[in-house]
């Protein structure tokens, strides 16, 4: 029998996140702004438009509630979660 456990919500993780918008982002980006600012904490978030990252100016929280968020406005696709470059 083995245990597992669900890993703590803590901002151990040295990552960012990657919003891909659509090309017409217009109302998506207005809802994906309004998600960052319900999750405050210490993890840089992109905007990624047309090929171009944008960095946004609030960072956001490394939790599962951010995530599950966000997945459900721009799908499982359109969040990418990478490792910081030092």
């Amino acid at each position: 029998l083995t245990q597992t456990t669900a890993a703590p919500e803590k901002q151990e993780r040295n990552i960012v996140y990657v919003v891909k918008l659509p090309a017409e982002y217009g109302s998506v980006y207005e809802k994906a702004k309004e998600i960052c600012s319900a999750h405050h904490g210490g993890v840089q978030v992109y905007f990624l438009v047309n090929g171009k990252y944008y960095l946004h100016d609030k960072t956001v929280a490394d939790s599962e509630a951010f995530v599950s968020e966000m997945y459900g406005l721009v799908g499982v696709d359109g969040l990418e979660i990478k490792e910081r470059k030092r």
